[in-house]
């Protein structure tokens, strides 16, 4: 449990598995980044999401399956599972922001 493992480590972007049991079906990771994440989501399963670093964010979706919308720190939202891509940018005041993603696997 708590354990940290890099998975893309690069001058804007960092990307961490956090740690659950691994019998556990939650996947969980945390993107720090300077600019913008996009994501994938071709395994079609639910994202649930929460800004833990930086001012704001804005979600946006990369096939127009929604609406753009801007999420304020300690905020959760949720990607519903029919969205396959998406991306979060950084449009705060902070040089980086983290954003914690769960979803079932």
């Amino acid at each position: 449990m708590n354990q940290f493992e890099p998975l893309i480590e690069t001058a804007t972007h960092t990307k961490e598995k956090t740690g659950l049991y691994k019998t556990e079906q939650i996947y969980t990771e945390r993107d720090w980044f300077t600019d913008y994440v996009d994501y994938d989501n071709s395994e079609k399963t639910v994202n649930m999401l929460n800004l833990v670093e930086g001012d704001n964010v804005v979600v946006e979706s990369l096939d127009d399956a929604f609406e753009a919308f801007e999420v304020r720190y300690v905020e959760t939202f949720v990607i519903p599972a029919q969205v396959e891509r998406f991306r979060i940018r950084n449009i705060g005041k902070s040089d980086h922001v983290a954003v914690l993603r769960a979803r079932i696997m």
